[in-house]
């Protein structure tokens, strides 16, 4: 491990509000529009890639291990922006959602659990869905409509279902609903 065990373990160390505090404010879309067509969002994603590697780079490494620790911490962040593009562009449409299994043995985020996989699918809050699929061999799966991050303590959880709330047809085979309102039946 590297000499700076709390570097290493902690990052910035900071957790909560003042973590949220780094994030960027959101901009209105034609400031957003304004920003891709000038070229500015793409310097500024560059730019911060670049800051991400420098500290990396400056990371405190004293040991046989140094280029192994050093090519993971690149490898991680790397993970970290796929993980951030397959979402930007997999999950930006929320009128055609689609499944994507996010984060993956390539693509971590430090939350991960090796006995889930995750999967996510960006919804319109206005719009009616229906969820269906094939329990298969799973003992048990949990399904959330949620916004924000757990990572950020800002997820804000609207319902949850799990596959014992459900009926299977003879197949394992379910469905439900997805939608603000209950519908009138």
């Amino acid at each position: 491990m590297a000499q700076n065990d709390d570097v290493a373990a902690g990052g910035s160390g900071l957790r909560g509000d003042a973590l949220k505090n780094l994030r960027r404010p959101r901009r209105a879309e034609a400031e957003q529009r304004a920003r891709l067509m000038d070229g500015r969002a793409w310097e500024e994603f560059c730019r911060d890639l670049g800051a991400a590697g420098k500290a990396i780079l400056e990371f405190p490494l004293a040991g046989a291990e140094d280029e192994a620790l050093r090519a993971e911490g690149f490898r991680y962040l790397l993970g970290l922006v796929r993980s951030g593009l397959f979402n930007a562009l997999e999950l930006a449409e929320p009128g055609a959602p689609r499944w994507i299994r996010n984060p993956d043995s390539q693509a971590k985020w430090g939350a991960e659990n090796p006995d889930n996989q995750y999967l996510w699918a960006r919804v319109d809050p206005r719009a009616t869905y229906r969820v269906f699929g094939e329990r298969r061999s799973v003992y048990d799966f949990l399904l959330e409509v949620k916004e924000g991050h757990m990572q950020l303590g800002d997820d804000r959880v609207f319902t949850a279902v799990t596959a014992k709330d459900l009926r299977f047809g003879p197949n394992g085979e379910f469905s439900l609903l997805l939608a603000a309102e209950k519908p009138a039946s």
